[in-house]
């Protein structure tokens, strides 16, 4: 039996999907487990796989286009020759899915394994060619998300390409045609004719040239990523009744205990995953900040997953370490290396940076000594690190020595822990780190 395949929830806050592109053809044969497409979401690029064999019959959502959460992008049919053409027809006279429709699974469902969906469609309108000047009638470049950086990578003149989606819009197959010209003629900047290759680079969207009264100024578009950044922190500061707490920590042990380290392991050990090992094992003797607020009552858990923030190119994401207090340095270490380069490339998967039990921040690296961080939702504690610096104390004798040192501060959900709680965790932290050995064993 033929049906419709909705554009899936592979995010706890996605709400527009972006078909990165098609793995299979019309008419190919697809089994269960097999990718039928790549789709980006607000965070990451995504493999849809399939639950059913079956043959891909129709394609709603080409290369490039979005689909709204829910909305049709495919026909999927358990015989190559089932008729569809009263299904097509029947989903482009829509304007909502049918009441019958079986909507798409959750993002947990889809971060298990795969997906399949059984919706009526909502079809886009039909694709026509449209110069790029048509397509800017109304001020604005329409480009989608995966074109506009493709375009930006490989320094393609915009002005120049033909828009063959919706409404003249650019998409990721117009930006090949013209990666593939500049390639043949060997120079840039230049009147782009159609041709065909495929990338995959992922770079930032292009920025739209304007003016107004304050002067010319750049329109860059927002990312789907950006978009959610955008909410979530908004909603974290408005619902999330945030306190701050700071404690210096004195960073010699533990600097020359990773000297020693890195000098005699294979993997290379930086402070940072001192830090994420310090935390989980702080959380466990404090397990009341190992804590979701939830509208049924407090979920405290028994491991530490423990986020660290990943600065990308569209924004910030926070792959999780799971179970931080069970692993060891060397472990957590090829965890952090693995997943900083996957988020900058949006291959994470969507377990690997959902959820968590407690968030880190790292601005030390930047220079910057002491900083708030913004609670990210579920979690109840971020802790924002700042950077080691030396400082001239005396010692126990009297005498002028140097130390090197740290601040960290923690961002508390007052709903979660209390003003007491929050300063206990970080004195166990603080004594972790100045005692390194101690989170060893």
């Amino acid at each position: 039996m033929a049906r419709i395949l909705a554009m899936p929830s592979l995010s706890p806050s996605m709400e527009e999907g972006v078909v990165e592109s098609w793995t299979k053809n019309i008419g190919d044969f697809v089994e269960s487990g097999d990718v039928l497409a790549n789709i980006e979401t607000d965070k990451a690029v995504v493999e849809y796989e399939v639950l059913d064999d079956g043959y891909l019959r129709h394609i709603f959502v080409a290369d490039g286009q979005s689909a709204q959460v829910g909305e049709p992008f495919a026909i999927f049919s358990e015989t190559p020759d089932e008729n569809i053409k009263e299904l097509i027809e029947s989903a482009k006279n829509a304007n909502t899915p049918a009441p019958q429709a079986i909507v798409e699974p959750s993002h947990d469902a889809q971060a298990m394994a795969t997906t399949k969906a059984t919706v009526n469609e909502i079809a886009p309108p039909p694709p026509t060619m449209k110069t790029t000047t048509e397509a800017k009638s109304d001020g604005r470049l329409k480009i989608s998300p995966v074109a506009s950086r493709m375009a930006l990578e490989h320094n393609v003149d915009l002005s120049q390409v033909q828009g063959s989606g919706p409404q003249g819009r650019i998409v990721k197959a117009d930006i090949e045609k013209a990666i593939q010209h500049l390639a043949t003629a060997n120079q840039t900047q230049t009147n782009i004719a159609p041709s065909t290759t495929s990338t995959t680079t992922q770079v930032k969207p292009t920025a739209v040239i304007a003016s107004d009264l304050d002067g010319e100024y750049e329109e860059i578009p927002l990312t789907s990523m950006r978009k959610t950044i955008a909410t979530r922190l908004v909603e974290s500061t408005q619902n999330i009744p945030h306190f701050f707490l700071t404690i210096v920590v004195q960073m010699d042990e533990l600097l020359q205990l990773r000297k020693h380290l890195n000098e005699s392991m294979n993997v290379k050990i930086s402070v940072n995953d001192m830090i994420i090992k310090a935390c989980g094992n702080a959380l466990m003797d404090h397990p009341q900040v190992n804590t979701h607020f939830t509208s049924s009552g407090l979920r405290q858990y028994k491991n530490a997953s423990v986020g660290f923030a990943v600065a990308t190119p569209d924004g910030l994401i926070t792959p999780i370490i799971r179970n931080v207090n069970q692993k060891g340095l060397g472990q957590i270490a090829k965890e952090t290396k693995d997943m900083a380069e996957r988020a900058k490339m949006k291959k994470l998967a969507i377990e690997e940076f959902t959820g968590g039990t407690f968030g880190t921040s790292n601005l030390g690296m930047f220079g910057i000594d002491q900083f708030t961080a913004i609670i990210n939702p579920p979690q109840a504690c971020n802790l924002a690190i700042g950077r080691t610096s030396k400082e001239l104390v005396l010692d126990e004798k009297g005498e002028v020595t140097t130390i090197q040192q740290m601040k960290l501060t923690i961002s508390c959900d007052h709903r979660v822990v209390d003003g007491a709680l929050g300063a206990h965790f970080l004195q166990t932290l603080k004594k972790l780190m100045e005692n390194p050995l101690a989170f060893m064993l």
